[in-house]
C-alpha cells in the first residue's frame, strides 16, 4: 500500500480501494475535480477517509493536487505516456536482469502462475483480467529483483503504470502481442539469463510506449 495509515482503518482502506478502482476504470473522467464532500456522500463515509484516500492516490500519481484548487484526475497526453514508458524501460529492465540473476524459486513459481492467468485472459480477450495480470507480473519482477530502492521507485509509479496498462490493452492485437512479449521476459528469467531478460523487458516497454504514443498523438 502507498500509505501505511490506510492499513489501520478498514473504512479508510475500503474507501481507498473503491476510489482507486473508479479512477483506473475511468468511471471518473480525466480532468475531473474530486470534491471531498461529494465523494463522502457517494461512498457514505465521513470526509476523513476520503481525504486520506486522496492523499494516498496523490502519492501514487493517480490524483493531482493543485494548491488552492483541490484534487483532480490528471490527463495523460502522448508525451506523458512516452516519458512513463521510457522510465519504466530503464527501471524494469534492470529489475528483470536482477530477478534473473537472483533466480529466487518463489519468484519463479509466481511468474509461471501469473503467465497462466495472462494466457487465459488473452484467450478470453478479457481486458480487465489482462490488465491485472500485467501489473501483477511486473510487480513480481520488481520484487524478485531484491533491490529495495528499485522496488520503491517502481511502487511510486505503480498507479500511473496501471493507468497506462489499462489504456494500452485496448490497442489492436495488444493482448496477444503483449502475452508473447511477457512470455519471452519470463522465459529469460526462468533460465537465469540476465542480459536477455533486460533486453526483452526494454524492448517490450519501449515498443508498447511507442504504440501508445502514436495512438494518443492521433487523437
Amino acid at each position: 500500500m502507498p500509505a501505511g495509515f490506510l492499513k489501520r482503518n478498514n473504512i479508510n482502506h475500503e474507501t481507498y480501494l473503491l476510489l482507486r478502482k473508479a479512477i483506473l476504470e475511468n468511471q471518473i473522467a480525466p480532468g475531473s475535480k474530486l470534491v471531498v464532500q461529494a465523494l463522502a456522500e457517494q461512498y457514505q463515509v465521513s470526509a476523513t477517509p476520503i481525504k486520506e484516500a486522496l492523499a494516498a492516490l496523490h502519492h501514487e500519481g493517480l490524483v493531482e493536487a493543485i494548491p488552492r484548487r483541490g484534487y483532480f484526475i490528471p490527463e495523460l497526453d502522448a508525451e506523458d505516456v512516452r516519458e512513463i514508458y521510457q522510465l519504466r524501460a530503464v527501471v524494469e529492465g534492470l529489475a528483470a536482469r536482477l530477478a534473473a540473476l537472483k533466480h529466487h524459486k518463489p519468484t519463479l513459481k509466481k511468474l509461471q502462475k501469473i503467465m497462466e492467468h495472462m494466457s487465459e485472459s488473452e484467450q478470453l480477450q478479457d481486458i480487465a483480467l489482462y490488465s491485472q495480470t500485467d501489473i501483477d507480473l511486473h510487480q513480481a519482477i520488481w520484487e524478485g529483483s531484491g533491490h529495495k530502492r528499485l522496488i520503491k521507485t517502481a511502487e511510486t509509479l505503480r498507479g500511473q503504470i496501471q493507468k497506462v496498462i489499462a489504456a494500452s490493452s485496448i490497442l489492436p492485437n495488444r493482448l496477444t502481442d503483449g502475452t508473447h512479449e511477457h512470455q519471452r521476459i519470463v522465459d529469460a528469467i526462468l533460465h537465469g539469463h540476465g542480459e536477455e531478460a533486460e533486453q526483452a523487458m526494454r524492448e517490450h516497454l519501449e515498443g508498447a510506449g511507442e504504440l501508445m504514443y502514436a495512438h494518443l498523438s492521433r487523437k
